[in-house]
């Protein structure tokens, strides 16, 4: 009997750390990555390292912002964010300095951050990589982030949904051809790779040069003056920071429209904002 009462107290010893195991599972806070791994928490993480501009933008739109510890370089937006110690920038990052900052979730750019990085800072803190590609990738990975901590993300989660609902202007009427361009010295043109070039088809627009290799290729002056001669020469829609008088060195027969760059070209959640005023630059273009 002793026996027999011994092995029911070690079964239901066992059963109940089964069902507190399974209690905390299901207590658990689980959000999947970019590149599609899982992340689960104990509980919301109050020492975030936001290692991209993007991720601190996307961070402080679900309120998280004052839980953000240490940064990257060009991360200043919004402007409280100048506020938080930078530690390099995204493709440049001191670990030591990472482990300083004590965060207790990492949160790193996928296109930045080699695998090896990625694989040594998990070592020590939960890392979650972020990589969206165009308006879906960024709504889906901010949802993400928000189910780390809801219960100070649900209600700014709520309104960016309302803001993600709204209508663009009407398409354009011709399809324009349009060249995305992020630099004139030298010229640098975002390529069809790139996720703008969704931007632009939500536009009823097209890449102006469909064979441009890469992400962000070199335009040749030649090129350039290719086009400006053309049947039908595009529209050049500049995301640069370069000064107003910059883009007179642009051939002659260009019609150039300014973008804000981090409307343009930052995958956080302004590119919603970034969408809807490139379709009325264009619309404003065409009218014209």
């Amino acid at each position: 009997m002793r026996g027999l009462g011994r092995a029911l107290g070690l079964g239901l010893f066992a059963l109940g750390l089964a069902l507190g195991g399974a209690a905390r599972a299901e207590t658990s806070l689980r959000a999947v990555d970019s590149t599609g791994a899982e992340l689960s928490l104990e509980k919301p993480p109050q020492r975030i390292a936001a290692l991209a501009p993007h991720v601190v933008e996307m961070l402080y739109a679900l309120g998280l912002g004052d839980r953000i510890v240490a940064t990257v370089a060009f991360a200043d937006y919004p402007p409280a964010a100048a506020a938080i110690p930078s530690i390099g920038d995204a493709f440049n990052l001191s670990q030591e300095a990472v482990w300083a900052a004590q965060p207790d979730l990492i949160v790193l750019w996928g296109d930045a951050a080699s695998p090896s990085l990625r694989q040594s800072l998990a070592r020590r803190a939960p890392v979650f990589v972020s990589a969206p590609r165009g308006l879906e990738g960024v709504s889906e990975e901010i949802r993400q982030l928000a189910k780390l901590a809801p219960e100070r993300a649900a209600t700014p989660l709520e309104a960016l949904e309302a803001d993600w609902a709204k209508p663009l202007a009407p398409r354009a009427a011709s399809g324009p051809r349009v060249l995305p361009l992020v630099s004139l010295s030298p010229p640098t043109a975002l390529g069809p790779e790139h996720f703008f070039t969704e931007l632009l088809s939500n536009c009823g627009a097209r890449h102006a040069l469909p064979a441009l290799p890469g992400i962000a290729p070199a335009v040749s002056r030649e090129v350039l003056l290719a086009e400006a001669r053309g049947v039908s020469p595009p529209l050049v829609v500049l995301m640069s920071v370069e000064p107003e008088a910059a883009s007179e060195s642009l051939p002659a027969g260009l019609t150039v429209l300014r973008l804000n760059p981090d409307l343009g070209t930052r995958p956080g959640p302004r590119l919603f904002e970034g969408q809807r005023r490139l379709c009325e630059l264009l619309q404003k273009a065409e009218r014209s």
